[in-house]
């Protein structure tokens, strides 16, 4: 724990050992401080919260990697992608347990988002088949992103036009009491 992560570049990040390290480390850290906590006597209860989060990322991560040895070589290549969207998206939002840790340097983390969003970007392709396979329909997921019969814009707008925030009958008057109130509040202040 008291090395730094070597990694020279955001391509790194896609190794599943590299994502098993870290995951890892960042469970091992969790573990460390939640133990120094209770041996001082204060709450621990968020950081049961969050090591539970960390090793349940770390059982994820793995069991994904598990089965790409047991997939169909037509699936390899997309549960390949889910498998490396999935550990770093963990590592992205359990960063904060990283703090004080002398373990990723800046260049680390920015190589991490690159890697991040390129990872995004190779999922994007294989998302319509893994919706498929998890057999989604538009109705559950309630996206407008998931329409076969729109494009997004089309779905954004039909949703924006059946808000109830559009209706004038509600924002309007909402507003003008807001108004009346703030000038009421900016008198009494005068």
């Amino acid at each position: 724990m008291q090395q730094r992560l070597k990694i020279t570049s955001a391509g790194a990040w896609s190794s599943p050992e590299t994502q098993e390290d870290v995951l890892e480390l960042r469970a091992a850290l969790i573990a460390q401080r939640h133990l120094s906590d209770v041996a001082e006597g204060k709450d621990t209860s968020y950081d049961v919260v969050e090591l539970n989060l960390a090793h349940a990322d770390l059982t994820y991560c793995r069991a994904l990697q598990a089965q790409l040895e047991h997939a169909a070589d037509g699936f390899k290549r997309t549960l390949k992608t889910l498998a490396n969207l999935v550990a770093l998206t963990a590592i992205i939002e359990g960063l904060a347990a990283f703090a004080g840790a002398d373990f990723l340097s800046r260049e680390n983390v920015s190589d991490l988002r690159v890697a991040h969003k390129d990872a995004i970007s190779a999922f994007s392709g294989d998302l319509d088949a893994v919706m498929e396979a998890f057999g989604f329909t538009e109705y559950e997921l309630n996206s407008v992103f998931a329409r076969s019969d729109q494009t997004p814009y089309e779905g954004l707008l039909e949703v924006a036009k059946k808000s109830e925030l559009t209706d004038n009958t509600f924002i309007r008057p909402t507003l003008l009491e807001a108004r009346s109130l703030w000038k009421k509040y900016g008198r009494a202040k005068m």
